[in-house]
């Protein structure tokens, strides 16, 4: 499991792992720009960590194998687990965008006596496939080895240079060098095939909410939803409001892809640092070194 971390530079006696999950493309490097934002405001005394999707970033690791969520879901949690056994003062504040969110419930279900602070983004928590967006990819993901053998032909067919001049050209000059990296390296047929497989087995697992677990952890829980999300329209944020009343309820500007937008990551990262700076609370430091774990 590729991940992305900066290592606290100071010591403190009492350790806190920031853990970002991904939502689908789950590759780290699309998270870069929030980490270090974080990392910005808050400093260097713990550990920020975003762990990519087994398969969606440098396939070659698993032998190109596909994943389906429920196994994604068991290596998330043999990552805590592990963790944990190691270091069993550890208190956890998870985020999680899109399906990260539903990651971060079933970290919820295992770890809860570890978690200070959650925080949904855009989450896709329940009934996916009602959503506009939802209906409009299902025939895909019900054919999702279509798709696959469309970028596997494109990768035979176009170089590596072409392929990140189209990237470039498609996206903007403008955007950040992660950004273009974690979209390059979705032009990969093992890749694309893990991303489509995970999609299609969302729309048939993520249905019911789990109420009952969120209302046992609402106080620890920040929504951040969207203005326009297609994925998460209106009448789940009105219930998610409505039957979780003690979380805390944000909104952004910014479509479902926040991090892809003008001033997403800057917009989001000012709710999180808000919701979790008594936890993070400390002086800040100028190094941003990230390290690919």
């Amino acid at each position: 499991m590729q991940s992305l971390v900066y290592y606290p530079l100071e010591y403190v006696k009492h350790k806190t792992l920031v853990l970002v999950i991904p939502g689908n493309p789950g590759v780290s490097f699309y998270y870069l720009p929030l980490m270090q934002e974080l990392i910005r405001k808050h400093g260097r005394r713990h550990e920020v960590r975003c762990l990519s999707h087994v398969g969606h970033f440098m396939p070659h690791k698993n032998k190109e194998q596909a994943f389906t969520l429920q196994e994604q879901l068991e290596y998330k949690a043999a990552y805590l687990q592990q963790r944990l056994r190691d270091e069993p003062t550890l208190q956890l504040v998870l985020i999680g965008h899109s399906i990260g969110s539903y990651f971060l419930l079933d970290m919820a279900k295992r770890f809860r006596q570890h978690i200070a602070k959650l925080v949904f983004m855009q989450p896709t928590i329940m009934h996916m496939a009602l959503s506009r967006k939802g209906r409009q990819m299902m025939p895909l993901f019900n054919n999702y080895e279509r798709g696959v053998a469309l970028v596997a032909a494109a990768e035979f067919i176009m170089p590596l240079s072409l392929r990140r001049w189209i990237v470039r050209r498609v996206l903007g000059d403008k955007t950040s060098e992660p950004l273009q990296l974690a979209s390059l390296s979705l032009v990969n047929a093992s890749v694309m095939r893990n991303v489509l497989k995970m999609a299609a087995n969302e729309m048939e697992e993520v249905t019911e909410l789990d109420g009952d677990l969120l209302a046992k952890i609402e106080e620890k829980v920040l929504f951040v939803y969207s203005t326009v999300d297609e994925w998460v329209p209106a009448e789940f944020v009105q219930e998610y409001q409505l039957r979780f009343p003690n979380a805390q309820h944000r909104v952004v500007p910014q479509a479902h892809a926040f991090m892809m937008e003008v001033n997403g990551t800057r917009d989001m990262a000012a709710h999180i640092s808000h919701w979790i700076s008594e936890v993070l609370d400390g002086k800040q430091s100028g190094e941003m070194d990230a390290v690919v774990a």
